[in-house]
């Protein structure tokens, strides 16, 4: 299309310098909303300039990189004392009681925005005020229900349990992932109906149907050839599928939904929910239990033939794909009342194998290095370690809490591609489990104190040079401090809850306050970076605005082409009229009866001289959104701010946001980060934890009075989620523990109807009314019910999938 002259171009012209005009405001309100140094000073010193953050507050011994820039610093430090220039709300709170009341303001933040911006879809953009479908099953909804009935906001749990109970539509026409939909949906469904079968016995009720039918329709993944799952299913026909870009099912998704499945099972009395995704664990064995394996398995299995993907799958790691594996080893033992010996001997065979040939430490001079789990690609190890791998530690400490050892008595060891074992090796084999937990929080901790933004990469890399590394201390304040380093690519964060999970667990299993130290300054960070202010709702209003005045200055120029057309087309037509008219007499005016074009193209209205630029300006015109009037054009105009971004890299200070709030957000992330400051431990393993079991209130605790004081009210307190009661999915969603099937401590709660268990299968009643003319419909719904059938397609799948994938059978 030709660029129009005239009052569009004016019309861009305005609609810049109006941009220009709202960003610097909203830049000069961001200033004002960040608390702490000059957000300058803070820039300054990413150039490499200007004083640091520890100065500034004065009297900080914390001379890292996250204390510098974001001005969240370990050891004392006066952010919070009147008249200081880095002043921190947050720093002010010190009590447990406040700690907790500051995050519970945080999920309440983050449901506001899924509320007002999102409602009913699967996640919220929070910088746009709009929502984003992915499985179509209102995730961030059933993924935040237990955290909502966690943190005492009851009112928001009753209204969204109500909407799901009659909203959530589990059989709509979409391919969903099994193994997310399992954890996130059905986890979230069954922790909720567990949680409120007491206050709210009528919504648990509807919750445990819905859980019901979503597990029957998820099922037929099953139907494989070999038992191991496709990774997908279609909830409306039941066909199971793979990814278009192989036969594959990643370790994960294959042998991570057995605590659903279970619980599940034990409520609804149908005992194929609990059967069938166990059995998957004997195809692994074979692979697992081989000779060299110990346990540890890579990361892809083809579910045609259930062996391991030679193309895809030679990774051995505890990182993506693969890391809830070796968790439900540990918790499915423990929901079924460690009665199962063959998950614990699999845990622990599992962890001494991780031990021998995935647990390494940096080296550096003079100082200690940091522990950290490897990933094994061909036989050769690399320093490359997820966030998610921060689960570990608090598994470790978990197994460690219920009696279970994973230290080493084995066989001698390969050498490894990086040289002989040596003490290092040895070290890792011998360390207790409680110790090893430990010395990976600190690993994971340090992810996050060593970055500009306090927050951890998705991925970071661990030194792995044998050679001590000479790290001068002056240079103790630069990302990773030589023990590891951060590509760009990775630098991004999602708020994940792999650290805060295994903070809180080794809280409730020692009693430490230093993992709830660690746990608020992760939450500071957050709250510091990723939470969507008003200014931000507002400068994304401007954007929104000036792309719509863009828009309309497009649509006015095709409007002005069509109207010169139309006019051309008239003014053809009526000198056609004028000339046949010249030949008819008889025609009155010579073009009465001629076409007529529609008035609005004959007679163009405009806005009068001024009003044009204005008036798209303020949104109106085709295309243009209006803060005031058309919201559903741009929703963040007039919206208030509520949620949390995710970051692209933790690098830069500030981060520049990205607009998209993950479901485990809420679901996880905030539901630890709450927990840990009301839970009260389970075990007393510190002094100071120790003191105030023991202590009658005398104050000769450890610590501080706001510390004796938090101790005491701890050993007061009920634990509301004891570690002996209840078992949490990878999802966060804690379920109840269920005991033997042949003495299930949770009982059946009632008889499911039939259809509801059979959702793909026509009644037998019904199938001889249907008769013949229905044999298509009968293959189409009972193909999920027929392995043979699934095999079929299956294997017609792989024939026409290339020879990448036919090289895996």
């Amino acid at each position: 299309m030709r660029r129009v002259a005239g009052p569009p171009a004016l019309l861009l012209f305005f609609a810049a310098l109006f941009l220009a005009a709202h960003l610097k405001g909203s830049k000069a309100d961001l200033a004002g909303v960040d608390a702490g140094p000059a957000q300058g000073q803070w820039q300054q010193e990413v150039r490499g300039g200007g004083e640091t953050a520890a100065a500034i507050v004065g009297g900080s011994q914390d001379d890292s990189v996250r204390c510098r820039l974001s001005g969240i610093c370990d050891g004392p430090h006066s952010e919070c004392t009147e008249g200081g220039v880095a002043a921190d709300p947050l720093a002010c709170l010190t009590s447990d009681a406040d700690r907790a009341s500051a995050v519970q303001a945080a999920a309440r933040h983050a449901w506001h925005g899924y509320k007002q911006c999102a409602w009913g879809e699967d996640e919220l953009q929070p910088l746009s005020c709009t929502g984003v479908h992915w499985l179509n099953l209102s995730l961030t909804m059933v993924d935040s229900l237990d955290t909502l009935y966690l943190l005492g906001m009851h009112d928001e749990f009753a209204e969204a349990a109500q909407w799901l109970a009659e909203r959530l539509d589990v059989g709509a026409p979409a391919a969903v992932n099994l193994f997310e939909t399992t954890i996130r949906v059905l986890g979230g469904l069954l922790s909720a109906q567990a949680l409120s079968a007491g206050s709210h016995p009528t919504l648990s009720q509807r919750l445990a149907e819905k859980a019901a039918e979503l597990g029957a329709r998820l099922l037929p993944a099953f139907d494989s050839p070999s038992g191991v799952p496709y990774s997908d299913v279609n909830l409306r026909t039941g066909k199971a599928s793979m990814p278009d870009w192989g036969a594959i099912s990643s370790l994960s998704e294959i042998s991570s939904v057995s605590l659903e499945f279970t619980y599940l099972a034990r409520i609804t009395g149908h005992a194929a929910f609990e059967r069938v995704p166990l059995a998957v664990h004997e195809k692994l064995e074979r692979h697992a239990g081989a000779e060299g394996a110990g346990g540890l398995l890579g990361q892809y299995f083809n579910p045609l033939t259930g062996l391991a993907s030679k193309r895809y799958g030679g990774t051995i790691t505890l990182g993506a794909c693969s890391d809830s594996h070796y968790e439900y080893l540990l918790k499915q033992w423990l929901l079924t009342g460690k009665t199962e010996d063959w998950l614990r001997q699999r845990y622990i065979r599992a962890m001494q194998s991780v031990r021998a040939r995935l647990l390494k430490q940096t080296t550096a001079a003079g100082r200690k290095g940091l522990w950290y789990i490897a990933e094994e690609a061909g036989g050769a190890l690399s320093g490359k370690m997820d966030h998610l791998v921060c689960f570990l530690p608090g598994l470790l400490a978990l197994g460690d809490y219920h009696g279970l050892s994973t230290r080493a008595h084995q066989p001698p060891l390969k050498r490894s591609a990086k040289g002989s074992r040596g003490t290092q090796q040895r070290q890792a084999t011998d360390m207790p489990d409680l110790e090893l937990a430990a010395e990976l929080a600190q690993s994971c901790y340090e992810l996050y104190r060593r970055t500009p933004a306090g927050l951890a990469p998705e991925i970071a890399h661990f030194n792995e040079d044998a050679e001590p590394q000479d790290f001068p201390s002056r240079h103790v304040h630069d990302v990773g401090h030589g023990d590891f380093t951060i590509k760009s690519n990775d630098a991004h964060n999602l708020l994940r809850p792999e650290s805060v999970e295994s903070f809180y667990l080794l809280w409730k299993v020692t009693g430490d306050p230093q993992y709830k130290h660690w746990a608020w300054q992760v939450f500071q960070a957050i709250e510091k970076w990723a939470k969507v202010v008003d200014a931000d709702r507002e400068q994304q209003c401007a954007v929104c605005t000036a792309q719509a005045v863009f828009l309309a200055a497009q649509a006015e120029a095709t409007a002005a082409e069509v109207q010169a057309a139309a006019a051309g087309a008239a003014a053809a037509a009526t000198a056609a009229a004028d000339s046949e008219s010249a030949h008819n007499p008889g025609l009155e005016g010579g073009h009465s009866s001629g076409p007529q074009p529609p008035k609005s193209h004959r007679q163009p209205q405009r806005p009068q001289q001024g009003q044009q630029s204005q008036h798209a300006l303020l949104g109106g015109g085709p295309g243009a959104a209006s803060c005031s009037s058309s919201s559903a054009r741009c929703p963040s105009c007039g919206a208030a701010a509520g949620g949390y971004c995710s970051l692209a890299s933790v690098l830069r200070v500030p981060p520049q946001r990205q607009d998209k709030m993950e479901s485990f957000v809420v679901a996880e992330t905030l539901k630890y980060l709450y927990l840990i400051f009301v839970e009260p431990p389970d075990r007393c393993l510190h002094p100071s934890c120790a003191e105030s079991c023991s202590s009658s209130g005398s104050g000769d605790g450890v610590g501080s009075l706001q510390q004796q004081q938090d101790q005491q009210q701890q050993a007061r307190q009920k634990r509301l989620l004891p570690l002996d009661g209840f078992v949490f999915n990878t999802e966060a969603h804690p379920l109840p523990v269920v005991g033997a099937a042949s003495a299930s401590l949770v009982s059946q709660r009632w008889q499911p109807q039939w259809e509801l268990l059979n959702p793909f299968a026509m009644p037998a009643a019904e199938a001889e009314e249907s008769g013949s003319c229905q044999g298509a419909a009968d293959k189409r719904t009972s193909r999920s019910s027929d392995p043979s059938v699934a095999a079929g397609e299956s294997a017609a799948k792989v024939a026409a999938g290339g020879a990448d994938i036919a090289a895996d059978l």
